[in-house]
């Protein structure tokens, strides 16, 4: 086979390639139709991900970043309304660990089926798919605040919309990483910068209707529910969700309609033209397999890459590390985090009021989540070594107990008797926790930092995968782990209901 096919690889040049050769069912690739294959794909060096990525292009995938993850943020933090519907009943104490268990599962188990069906040249009818199924979902969420139901009903809506934007979720996260990585380190970066983005814009919007439903007048004679809101204010919560989640809905869409303009563009066309390639040499190594030519066709395109197991061993040390960073992180947030009260929540400032308050704490983490992100690329602190990843990374199991000194379980007197201690650990958290984690996946796919790989350049993208799937089993351990640590809180209770 000659060295131009062996050529054909995602950072290749594009061109049109005859589809003749494929049709023939069956049959082995000949001489000939590779020559002639070779000869109409003449400028296969020329690597497009050589060529500056358009502004417009970094734009969109910002949004598509921020899209994916939005179903997970818009989730938690509206977990104040999600709350105050389910106030005094067996679901309330719970709630938060039971979101976070049902969602981070349900992404896990079709995160697999996701990868393994990934193609990034069929990639766009899955975003379509995937992002209008959220979006729609979002959507029925903001109804939901027009209906008044028992909180049973309300449970069982809330966490099986969420199962199922979890789901649709894992096909959108891969099939825009799959996507993305056709256009380039500079893509990938643009969409990572949109998942730390989104998280602090939702929050904060958040945190503006939490405060303009807390706006209206209060007579001594209102009375107010468990949740600590009057009649008229529990109309302007509702109001406020609805306004949080329409403008969730609305984003969706305009994500959407930012990937069909994607599609529009002649960068695309020509990037899925280069992926078809990549595909058909794929397809080429498959059959001459089949009749009796696997060595020479595995001989010509290369060393063969690491399987998923085997990454999964011999990056052990950094999957492991960038894994514990979301077990200590979901073991407290936001299940255990969102029941910490203000210490002077008796007066009457509002920003003491436990929906505000809990709004705010949603906020603070995500903008120490987003500065945190950006610490490796300070040369004074990216540390890569596995030893010093798994130091960090065990080091922040320490914020678990600094947590429970806070104002967890009044009217007992707490350790840090502060609403600026409890925000103030609150932003470490979240610092360490896009810092550490950032900084253990870069390196588990860096041929520069990691000895593991020993320079083999056809395991880089399976090392990201293999950490992305650590990502994942993490936030599920630590969903689990946070019922254990509601249990310590309250004292041996039955966490599941407590």
């Amino acid at each position: 086979m000659t060295t131009n096919l062996r050529r054909l690889s995602v950072e290749t040049g594009y061109h049109a390639i005859p589809k003749a050769p494929l049709a023939t069912h069956g049959a082995r690739l000949n001489d000939e139709e590779i020559e002639q294959i070779d000869a109409e794909t003449p400028h296969l060096e020329e690597s497009l991900s050589s060529l500056p990525l358009p502004a417009s292009v970094g734009w969109i995938y910002f949004i598509l970043g921020a899209a994916f993850l939005l179903p997970w943020n818009a989730m938690i933090t509206a977990m104040p309304y999600f709350l105050s519907r389910l106030a005094n009943s067996p679901f309330d104490a719970a709630f938060g660990s039971y979101l976070s268990c049902s969602m981070n599962l349900a992404t896990f188990s079709l995160m697999a089926h996701a990868t393994i069906t990934s193609n990034p040249a069929k990639s766009s009818p899955r975003i379509i798919k995937a992002t209008l199924i959220i979006t729609f979902l979002v959507f029925l969420l903001a109804v939901s605040t027009f209906f008044q139901t028992s909180p049973g009903l309300f449970f069982a809506f809330v966490i099986i919309n969420a199962l199922v934007q979890a789901g649709a979720g894992a096909y959108l996260q891969t099939a825009v990483f799959a996507l993305a990585s056709l256009f380039g380190s500079t893509a990938i970066q643009s969409t990572l910068a949109g998942q730390a983005a989104v998280g602090v814009v939702v929050s904060l919007v958040q945190v503006i209707s939490a405060g303009g439903s807390l706006g209206t007048e209060r007579s001594p004679t209102d009375e107010v529910d468990a949740f600590g809101l009057t009649r008229a204010e529990r109309a302007a919560e509702d109001k406020s969700a609805f306004a949080f989640f329409s403008i969730s809905t609305v984003f969706l869409l305009g994500s959407l309609i930012a990937h069909l303009r994607l599609t529009r563009t002649h960068q695309y066309q020509t990037i899925i033209i280069e992926s078809r390639d990549k595909f058909l040499v794929e397809d080429v190594e498959e059959r001459q397999g089949l009749f009796g030519g696997e060595t020479q066709v595995r001989e010509e395109l290369g060393p063969e890459r690491s399987t998923f197991l085997q990454m999964l061993w011999m990056n052990r040390v950094y999957n492991l590390s960038v894994a514990y960073v979301f077990v200590a992180t979901l073991a407290v947030f936001p299940a255990i985090t969102a029941s910490i009260t203000s210490v002077n929540s008796g007066s009457s400032s509002k920003w003491s009021h436990p929906l505000l308050f809990s709004s705010v704490h949603f906020l603070v983490f995500n903008i120490g989540d987003f500065v945190g992100r950006y610490g490796p690329s300070v040369p004074a602190l990216n540390f890569t070594t596995p030893r010093t990843l798994a130091t960090f990374s065990l080091a922040r199991t320490l914020f678990i107990p600094l947590f429970l000194m806070c104002n967890i379980a009044p009217p007992r007197i707490p350790f840090f008797n502060s609403d600026f201690m409890f925000y103030f650990i609150l932003l470490m958290f979240g610092v360490t926790n896009g810092y550490v984690s950032s900084l253990a996946v870069v390196s588990a796919s860096s041929l520069h930092h990691n000895k593991n790989l020993h320079g083999r350049k056809q395991d880089v993208d399976m090392a990201a995968t293999v950490a992305s799937f650590c990502i994942i089993a993490g936030l599920v351990v630590g969903s689990f782990a946070s019922f254990g640590v509601r249990a310590a809180v309250c004292g041996g209770c039955n966490p599941f209901i407590s």
